[in-house]
């Protein structure tokens, strides 16, 4: 491997029972994930979802740019899942970005952290501009 994986202990349990019961591809895991995601996604609930988890940051939102939507199809389940992907500019220090990072990751709505670069800030020393990509994801519904 590339790196050494790190599972902890409850992480680890999680993966074992999955396995024991024949859960791999299926089962309430599943279902808990799939509840997570919406059946519909509104470029506002993102925005709106992206707005309060700054307001509880210390981090400075400098921009908010949607990108092109993706979708992606299961063929055994003929499901289709939406990707929308918003671009975001912050300037912050390295500890309100984490901080930051960590509201994104445990955020109701499921969202994957993509691209993300960091680069010295002229105007502030102990600030950052950072720009990386956020996709939330949701089940589309079969009417759309």
């Amino acid at each position: 491997p590339i790196t050494k994986l790190y599972f902890d202990r409850k992480e680890e349990e999680a993966t074992t029972t999955a396995i024991r019961h024949g859960w791999v591809s299926q089962g309430p895991k599943v279902a808990e994930f799939e509840n997570k995601l919406p059946t519909r996604l509104k470029n506002t609930l993102l925005t709106e979802t992206l707005q309060e988890i700054t307001s509880r940051s210390k981090v400075k939102f400098d921009a908010l740019e949607p990108q092109s939507v993706k979708r992606f199809s299961l063929e055994a389940t003929k499901d289709v899942f939406v990707e929308l992907p918003v671009k975001v500019k912050l300037n912050c220090g390295y500890y309100e970005m984490v901080d930051f990072i960590q509201k994104i990751e445990t955020a109701n709505q499921f969202m994957k952290i993509t691209d993300l670069r960091i680069k010295k800030n002229p105007a502030a020393e102990w600030e950052h501009a950072i720009e990386l990509t956020i996709s939330a994801y949701s089940k589309e519904d079969s009417g759309e």
